[in-house]
């Protein structure tokens, strides 16, 4: 979108999440919430992961909209789907069994299209759960992404019946949760959510993420469960997570121990 505007995307710089740059337009970080522009700085951020905030959304959402306002970029009926489209993949708000089908659809195939590929496909379809036809692999290049894809569902499914039978399912306040401890299950929570409500990724000493389908994370009483022990932010109410350059101190026992 910010290319479409006339914006050098070149000079591009990843930082570590909540952290931001002056004088640079900051995209998807900052913990700020929506557009703002902090003219002293001459810095911008477009991001939608402000503590507290709940609004379901994406930055790509946020920078298609201002760029509409200001006049910069043309309203259409296929932009409109394309960028819902990435706001519900932020917010994972497709079904979770739709996961099982992913090498036969643009919502499982779409890290293979770049920007110009997916617009052209909304301007032919209105859902991206559609199931593609033989003329579609052919015009968009994904029948290798698609056998790719469905030996990624089939192994991951594999393994969360095996992680189920070693007992990696916790039962918590929140529902059934997979413990995927140092990324035993690749896909995380694409494959979880098909059968349970949550998912804790974690890796001893470094980091952890948990997310749940439904659910919102009490954190009142996480912190008083945890003390300083608690580690971490919620985001929107459903992803608690920890990535700081600090070791984690917190034992994977604790971490579950607090849910329950």
């Amino acid at each position: 979108i910010l290319k479409e505007v006339g914006i050098d995307t070149s000079n591009l710089t990843y930082v570590r999440p909540g952290e931001s740059m002056k004088g640079a337009i900051n995209l998807d970080t900052g913990d700020r919430f929506g557009m703002v522009y902090e003219e002293s700085a001459y810095t911008a951020y477009f991001d939608h992961h402000a503590k507290g905030t709940k609004e379901v959304t994406s930055t790509a959402e946020i920078v298609y909209k201002t760029m509409v306002e200001l006049g910069k970029v043309e309203k259409s009926e296929a932009m409109d789907r394309l960028v819902d489209f990435v706001t519900k993949i932020d917010n994972r708000q497709f079904p979770p069994e739709e996961f099982l089908k992913s090498a036969k659809t643009i919502l499982g195939l779409q890290r293979d299209l770049d920007f110009n590929q997916l617009l052209a496909y909304f301007k032919e379809h209105a859902s991206p759960t559609e199931e593609l036809t033989p003329e579609e692999f052919e015009k968009y290049d994904l029948k290798g992404s698609a056998e790719k894809q469905q030996k990624t569902v089939d192994e991951a499914m594999e393994t969360l019946e095996r992680m189920e039978k070693e007992g990696k399912i916790i039962n918590t306040k929140y529902g059934k949760i997979v413990l995927n401890e140092n990324n035993e299950l690749k896909v995380g929570a694409s494959a979880a959510y098909v059968k349970f409500d949550g998912i804790i990724n974690f890796t001893p000493g470094k980091s952890f993420a948990i997310t749940l389908k439904e659910k919102d994370f009490n954190e009142e009483e996480l912190r008083s469960k945890l003390g300083d022990k608690f580690h971490g932010k919620i985001i929107r109410g459903k992803m608690w997570l920890y990535n700081e350059p600090e070791p984690l101190n917190i034992a994977k026992d604790e971490l579950t121990d607090c849910l329950k």
